[in-house]
């Protein structure tokens, strides 16, 4: 579960499909705000772009496609502070990456199989940048426009352009 007090949280699931070529769905949502987005595959999901927040439906669907294979996102409200995520393939639960991942170091199995494309990360810039005002103390807010490519293991190339606000940037750098 996710407190709506968290800030954005990113999820992360990796399969492969029934020819075996592995896919990557990945969700972030702002708890407390609702904002979300979706990208299949490293391609934005159509109609992903909204909002889920603690004032919306308890359950929100995003359905889509990866190879031969359905799916869906399923952004749970579980109560008026917390929130929990799912990810199903053909019916069936999909674990999260990080579950995988976070795996003790003796426990092989996480690491034998990894489905999901294998990137190689050669552009990141930003495009374009806009302010606007917040709503609540009329502060600017920064958005800019990023431009993402990487290669993929067999030589094609996945774009996206995402936006982020400068305090994305600014996180992202504590984390490091």
């Amino acid at each position: 579960m996710v407190s709506v007090f968290s800030g954005e949280v990113t999820r992360t699931w990796r399969f492969p499909d029934s020819e075996g070529k592995g896919h990557e769905v990945v969700l972030y949502h702002h708890p407390l705000t609702g904002a979300r987005a979706a990208m299949v595959d490293h391609k934005e999901l159509h109609k992903s772009l909204g909002t889920s927040s603690i004032f919306h439906s308890a359950e929100t669907r995003l359905p889509f496609e990866a190879g031969s294979m359905k799916g869906e996102i399923i952004i749970l409200r579980d109560s008026m502070t917390t929130f929990a995520y799912r990810c199903l393939v053909d019916n069936k639960d999909v674990p999260e990456a990080t579950a995988i991942a976070s795996r003790p170091a003796y426990d092989r199995s996480a690491r034998e199989t990894r489905p999901g494309p294998q990137l190689q990360v050669f552009s990141v810039r930003v495009v374009e940048y806009c302010t606007s005002m917040c709503h609540v103390d009329n502060k600017p807010i920064t958005w800019y426009a990023v431009d993402a490519s990487a290669r993929l293991a067999n030589g094609q190339t996945a774009s996206t352009r995402v936006h982020r606000r400068f305090r994305d940037f600014v996180e992202f750098d504590e984390t490091l």
